[in-house]
């Protein structure tokens, strides 16, 4: 619009309009942002799920080089640390198989960090425990 044009009582009102749209909950720009946020979700959680499988895969060989890959770094930086022997250590408890599985949703803390329930099967015996997730060089990493 020019300086001389002025806007119709109609194409304000119109215009007000648009604005509550994108400033109202149930507008379709939030119905679009919500399924994206679901779709995303969906995709972290299985991306979570497919590196817990990689876990209890990579346990099951009994090759700490395969498996400490999956952890963060900061994380197996810590588990190394603790122990001089602790690839033999390692190395022998992985002669236990050991099955990790989501238990319950995720609960998103940032763009790069999420946790979970997590069931971990020892044999007969199942152990609930929270683990915590990191995203690094564009793939989860378990971090706790």
């Amino acid at each position: 619009m020019g300086a001389d044009d002025q806007a119709t009582p109609e194409e304000e009102a119109d215009e007000r309009d648009g604005l509550l749209d994108v400033l109202t909950p149930e507008s379709e720009g939030d119905e679009q942002g919500t399924e994206a946020d679901e779709a995303s979700l969906a995709l972290v959680e299985e991306e979570i799920d497919e590196l817990l499988l990689q876990m209890t895969a990579c346990w099951a060989t009994g090759e700490p080089e395969r498996w400490l890959p999956l952890l963060s770094d900061g994380f197996r930086d810590s588990l190394i640390s603790t122990s001089d022997d602790f690839y033999e250590t390692l190395q022998a408890a992985m002669a236990s198989p050991i099955v990790w599985e989501r238990a319950g949703d995720l609960d998103i803390d940032s763009d790069s960090e999420v946790s979970a329930l997590v069931r971990s099967t020892v044999g007969q015996e199942d152990d609930f425990q929270r683990f915590s997730f990191v995203l690094e060089d564009d793939e989860w990493r378990w971090n706790g």
